[in-house]
C-alpha cells in the first residue's frame, strides 16, 4: 500500500497539531503505487462509486404466442410475433481481452411441421433435425464482427438424427421447450457489445417441407470483467 506518514509521541512528549494532523494531510494527497501493495487489495467498488460493475446482467423476453416458422437450412434470426429476438447491449458496454459472457436462451417450440424425418442414410441423415444458435454482434476499432456463442439441436421426432429405421414417418413433437447456453471469451481489448441474437435453421440439408416453430422465448447475457 501507499506510505501513510504518522508521528509517534514518546512519554511526556506534547502533541502538536501538525504532529496529530500529519495521517490525514498524507492520506488526502498520497497516490496509489505498486511499493509494497498486494495484487488482491482492492476490488472495482474501491474505484467505482455508481456501483459493482465486475458482472452485469442483460436480458430480452419474447412473451408472445404469435410464432416464428423457417424452412430454411440457413440460420435466420427468431421473429416471433413480428418483433426480432435480439438483445441489445445499448452504449458503453466495453470489454477487454479475457472478459467473459455467459449467454443463455430458452423459448417453446411450437407448432412444428415434419414431413419427412429421414431414412438415417447418407443425405437424409439430418432431415430430422433443427437448431439454434446465439450470434453476438460486437465491434473492435470501429470494424463489426460477429461469433457464435452457443448452439444446439434437437429432433423433429422421437427417433435421433441417426437412425437406420426406414419404414414410416414417426409423429412430431410439438409445443416443448428449449434451452440451451455458452461462454465466450472476449479476444481483444476495447471491444464494443451490441447485441446478441437468437437464430434458428432447419437441415443442415432439411427434409422437403420440414418447418420450425418458435413462440415466446428469451436470451440472457452476464458479462464478467476480470
Amino acid at each position: 500500500m501507499a506510505r501513510i506518514e504518522y508521528t509517534k509521541f514518546r512519554e511526556g512528549e506534547t502533541p502538536n497539531a501538525a504532529g496529530l494532523n500529519a495521517p490525514y494531510n498524507s492520506l488526502a494527497t498520497v497516490d496509489i503505487d505498486p511499493e509494497n501493495t498486494k495484487p488482491n487489495w482492492a476490488t472495482r467498488k474501491h474505484f467505482d462509486d455508481t456501483g459493482e460493475q465486475a458482472n452485469e446482467l442483460f436480458f430480452y423476453d419474447n412473451p408472445t404466442t404469435v410464432g416464428w416458422n423457417t424452412t430454411s437450412s440457413t440460420y435466420s434470426t427468431v421473429g416471433a410475433g413480428g418483433s426480432n429476438s435480439e438483445l441489445t447491449f445499448g452504449a458503453g458496454v466495453i470489454c477487454n481481452e479475457g472478459d467473459l459472457i455467459r449467454v443463455q436462451s430458452s423459448g417453446i417450440i411450437g407448432d412444428v411441421l415434419c414431413n419427412t424425418d429421414g431414412d438415417g442414410n447418407g443425405s437424409q441423415d439430418s432431415y430430422n433435425y433443427f437448431s439454434f444458435r446465439l450470434l453476438l454482434t460486437f465491434s473492435v476499432g470501429g470494424v463489426s464482427s460477429t461469433a457464435t456463442t452457443a448452439e444446439c439441436g434437437y429432433s423433429f421426432t422421437r427417433r435421433s438424427r441417426l437412425t437406420n429405421d426406414t419404414t414410416g414417418l414417426d409423429s412430431a413433437l410439438w409445443w416443448r421447450n428449449f434451452s440451451f447456453s455458452g461462454v465466450y471469451r472476449v479476444p481483444a481489448n476495447a471491444t464494443t457489445l451490441t447485441g446478441i441474437r437468437l437464430q434458428g435453421k432447419v437441415g443442415p440439408n432439411g427434409g422437403a417441407g420440414n418447418r420450425l416453430d418458435v413462440t415466446r422465448n428469451n436470451i440472457t447475457a452476464v458479462v464478467a470483467r476480470n
